[in-house]
């Protein structure tokens, strides 16, 4: 019901609104999907438009914040290191400095050091937090320019900082300065999988392990990673595994169900399975592919679909065509060939369903498994 406050137009958008929620809510049910998952991504939806509305109207930003616009850019060296506005060279290799994404102060709240990694859609740099005085890893989204995209990577990191997992790097904050958001994350300094590949069976087996159940912590809270791979796969200096970079994360249900695109093509291709290389709706089945090709990977030093080029690569993994891990393990367990044909098999519904289901089968993999009956 209307409040006596509201307008006649506002009064008929409400009507309208609800009118046309009604349609699409009868259209979900009748498609099968349960009422219980429709209630939640309407709440979701509820939560992704007040979140745009606030980030156009800038009403979350508190008076801080908004001074964060008088904050100058600051430099940035090809070596990584960066510098405040005054600089013009860098003091370790001499090189000419230009303009960077990031200041090198937020006052009170971080100081950037340098370039850490550049990927597709982000830069992520290491900083100190200066009310804490801990090291963190800020990805910077510079790409990113939308009030909508701004609005939803805030919410995904705020899902982000509410998992909490030992094997998860943890998230702290999130800002937008200049227009740029950043995500704050845990500073994870120890190198990752990439480097320490191609690694013996049983130590593999205890990594993906813990890879595993990360993943799956990440699909119980109904969020989606889309970028699983060995340089995403992190290690502290005590050696404790961190699964990293979240910038491709998304809320399962709003990428399934409401109004965000789902088909778009998102990831690395060479762990992308052939439903998401044929722009099928992102759901755990695409996390759980890219498991098993870095568990190939950790064992062979080699993926198990390759081309010349990314049109072939993509024609072999659509084609459901691993080279068999035999290929590089001559004589290794029967158990462990059965486990890939499944993982990679042509018909989804044949390969493991969850990460749950991978861990356990993975598990039996151990040379002290009890052999089954």
């Amino acid at each position: 019901m209307a409040s006596v406050g509201d307008t006649t137009e506002e009064q008929t958008g409400a009507v309208q609104a609800n009118r046309h929620l009604r349609r699409a809510v009868d259209r979900c049910l009748g498609d099968g999907i349960r009422p219980a998952r429709v209630a939640q991504a309407l709440v979701r939806m509820a939560e992704a438009v007040a979140s745009e509305v606030a980030e156009e109207g800038a009403d979350y930003r508190t008076v801080s914040q908004q001074r964060l616009a008088e904050v100058p850019f600051g430099k940035e060296c090809p070596c990584g290191r960066v510098y405040s506005e005054e600089h013009c060279y860098c003091s370790r290799c001499g090189e000419p400095l230009q303009r960077s994404v990031v200041p090198k102060v937020i006052p009170g709240r971080l100081q950037f050091e340098k370039r850490a990694g550049r990927g597709g859609i982000g830069v992520v740099y290491e900083a100190i937090d200066l009310s804490l005085g801990r090291r963190v890893a800020v990805k910077t989204l510079p790409g990113v320019t939308s009030q909508h995209d701004v609005a939803r990577l805030r919410r995904e990191a705020q899902a982000l900082a509410a998992v909490s997992h030992r094997h998860l790097a943890a998230v702290y904050g999130f800002e937008v300065v200049h227009g740029t958001p950043m995500i704050i994350m845990q500073f994870v300094d120890g190198g990752t999988l990439a480097d320490k590949i191609p690694l013996p069976l049983d130590v593999a087996i205890e990594v993906m392990l813990e890879i595993t159940d990360a993943v799956q912590c990440l699909h119980t809270a109904g969020i989606l990673h889309r970028d699983i791979k060995p340089r995403n796969i992190g290690f502290t200096r005590q050696g404790e595994l961190k699964l990293l970079d979240f910038g491709l994360a998304r809320i399962e249900d709003e990428v399934t169900m409401s109004g965000v695109p789902g088909h778009s093509i998102v990831g690395t291709p060479a762990y992308m399975s052939p439903e998401a290389l044929s722009r099928a709706k992102a759901n755990p089945a695409f996390d759980i592919w890219a498991l098993s090709v870095v568990f190939y990977e950790m064992l062979t030093g080699c993926r198990p679909f390759a081309g010349e080029d990314r049109e072939d690569l993509t024609k072999a993994i659509r084609g459901v065509r691993p080279q068999p891990i035999d290929d590089h393990l001559p004589g290794c367990d029967r158990h462990l060939q059965r486990y890939f044909e499944g993982a990679f098999h042509r018909e989804p519904s044949r390969r493991p369903t969850s990460a749950l289901q991978v861990s356990r089968q993975i598990q039996r993999l151990r040379p002290d498994a009890p052999v089954p009956v």
